[in-house]
């Protein structure tokens, strides 16, 4: 995969010099090339050197997993009834024991306790991949539903609340993929 990359980055710096010769007009052009070579490999052979220009959608995700683990950096949380204030670490959840665990970094503690409802804010996922399992996505763009789909989400900000049973993220992403 890593030839790909290359070849991909070889043929899009070509194209960027004879954009810079041709002018200005054809930068909408250069950068749309450069999106489709990045969508093609799954991420810009630039390795950030463009932004993208996938614009945030809202988006409403509630999955059904038997475990799921996140690391939290600065996230405030409501666990039951107990407020969090920039937690970071590592969150647990057990769906199949019902329990959730949280292993502040930088230190020896670890709190578990029984899932009721949990809250986390301003959460980041840059990527979350949702394999075989029961999940429903609801917003303008896409519309899921799935008793054994796998999605694939990009970019989620936004905040996510816990039960026993579920995780719903309810935020933005720039893309989802259906897989």
């Amino acid at each position: 995969m890593l030839d790909w990359k290359i070849l991909a980055a070889g043929i899009a710096a070509l194209i960027l010099v004879a954009a810079f010769v041709a002018g200005d007009s054809q930068t909408n052009f250069l950068s749309d090339i450069i999106n489709r070579i990045g969508g093609f490999l799954g991420s810009s052979p630039f390795g950030g050197l463009f932004s993208s220009t996938e614009e945030p959608q809202p988006v409403d995700i509630i999955i059904y997993p038997e475990n799921l683990s996140l690391h939290l950096d600065k996230n405030n949380i409501t666990l039951n009834s107990i407020e969090l204030s920039e937690f970071t670490g590592d969150v647990s959840i057990d769906f199949s024991n019902k329990k959730i665990s949280l292993s502040q970094k930088g230190s020896q503690l670890k709190l578990t306790a029984p899932i009721e409802k949990v809250t986390i804010e301003g959460l980041k996922i840059p990527k979350l991949l949702a394999e075989n399992m029961r999940l429903e996505v609801v917003s303008g763009k896409y519309n899921i539903t799935s008793n054994n789909g796998t999605i694939e989400v990009f970019n989620f900000f936004g905040q996510a609340t816990i039960t026993p049973q579920n995780i719903e993220l309810m935020g933005n992403v720039t893309k989802i993929e259906r897989k």
